[in-house]
């Protein structure tokens, strides 16, 4: 039986991050669909405070050390690592537009499956510079809409044959009769748009 070694470069829990939370949930149904087939580790990003992490988060980047990013590819490369998974978004990462990413995928030796968080219509230079490079560094590309697909295509110029249509998913939830709740939370006799993006007072974009 042959197993499976995963980076995981993402932020991580216990930060409050929607990021964090979606890639350990990727993590954790991974698992339970490979088994002791997967042996995973996250190399986990820091924000602006130090955590507390479990034992599966093995290497820590500062957000602002270049270093860090050399470090960490280093550290994969030498681990016996099989394959990486990034989970991109701009803020994570140091540099302008995150570009420190760049520092990292530059050094690694190992092939690259990133999910795109957030894709931008409307990109800076800077910004549609760095989404290619990581597109060039990457195997395959994992987004969560079809729009995001057709965007890629069109204005990153990424090939078809790099993307793979990643469901966002959510719990499998019994359904039930919503006017309860509405009624309970003051929204009695309204409409409710419901979206898949983490919506805080931090986010000024759109996601896709």
């Amino acid at each position: 039986m042959v197993t499976r070694n995963i980076a995981f470069v993402s932020s991580f829990l216990p930060r409050k991050c929607g990021i964090a939370t979606f890639t350990s949930d990727l993590i954790e149904n991974a698992k339970r669909s490979a088994g002791h087939r997967l042996s995973p580790l996250v190399v986990a990003m820091e924000g602006n405070q130090k955590f507390d992490y479990d034992d599966i988060v093995k290497f820590e980047i500062r957000r602002n050390v270049k270093n860090d990013y050399i470090s960490a590819a280093d550290y994969i490369n030498f681990s016996g690592i099989s394959l990486v998974s990034l989970q991109h978004e701009y803020g994570l990462f140091g540099g302008n537009c995150g570009s420190y990413i760049s520092l990292l995928l530059n050094r690694l030796n190992k092939p690259i499956i990133t999910t795109l968080h957030t894709i931008l219509d409307e990109p800076s230079e800077y910004q549609y510079k760095i989404l290619c490079d990581i597109a060039d560094a990457s195997y395959k590309i994992a987004v969560m809409s079809h729009r995001g697909i057709t965007m890629l295509k069109e204005i990153y110029n990424v090939p078809d044959e790099k993307i793979e249509f990643m469901p966002h998913g959510m719990p499998d939830l019994p359904f039930v009769d919503s006017n309860d709740f509405k009624q309970e939370l003051g929204f009695e006799g309204r409409k409710i748009i419901l979206t898949f993006g983490l919506l805080n007072r931090e986010i000024g974009r759109a996601h896709v």
